[in-house]
């Protein structure tokens, strides 16, 4: 039986592609790399790790760590700015708490991150489970598998988790959950993520 729904946030609960798009490009720009991607090919690679899609679009770039910590310092603005909630997101939210339903974030975003997000959204979830909660962020099963610990040790059956990414899935596959994507323009490589 159903006993709770996990939410990754940008690009399920909200419509962050602007801010990710904004801030990559902003702090490519900013250590005076160029892309020459289009802003469509620039977020078709938003998946995993900061690292991952630094490395993806700018592969020559030398000082990956520096501009993720540029971007760890700097997204939560962006959020702010760009950030917009999914239409359907607080409906559906409002109505697992109606059935009684508990619910959870598991995200990559950092805690300061996740709480701006949160603060847009003005949802009591049940728990949150952020990048920094853990050793190995998703695609590692560890946040959900402590989402599951910090719901009151749900089983996995008794769960599903809703996200967005490869990452998303392989993080609740692994943990055993029910896994649903959300496809948009911007993540193609999702039609491939359960094969």
């Amino acid at each position: 039986m159903l006993k709770a729904v996990l939410f990754d946030i940008d690009g399920v609960l909200l419509h962050s592609e602007e801010a990710l798009y904004h801030c990559f490009f902003d702090c490519i720009r900013e250590f005076g790399y160029s892309t020459g991607l289009t802003r469509e090919e620039l977020l078709s690679h938003n998946y995993g790790l900061a690292s991952q899609w630094l490395s993806a679009v700018v592969p020559n770039a030398k000082n990956v760590r520096e501009m993720v910590r540029w971007i760890a310092d700097n997204y939560t603005r962006y959020l702010v700015k760009y950030a917009r909630i999914n239409q359907d997101a607080l409906s559906v939210l409002n109505e697992l708490k109606k059935q009684g339903l508990k619910t959870a974030i598991v995200t990559n975003q950092t805690r300061e991150e996740a709480q701006a997000s949160l603060s847009l959204l003005n949802f009591p979830f049940d728990a949150v489970v952020n990048v920094r909660d853990v050793k190995h962020p998703k695609p590692s099963p560890e946040p959900v598998l402590l989402a599951l610990k910090k719901l009151g040790g749900l089983q996995a059956n008794e769960v599903l988790f809703v996200g967005d990414t490869p990452a998303d899935y392989s993080a609740g596959k692994d943990a055993g959950v029910r896994v649903v994507l959300l496809y948009n323009e911007f993540n193609p490589q999702v039609a491939n993520a359960q094969k």
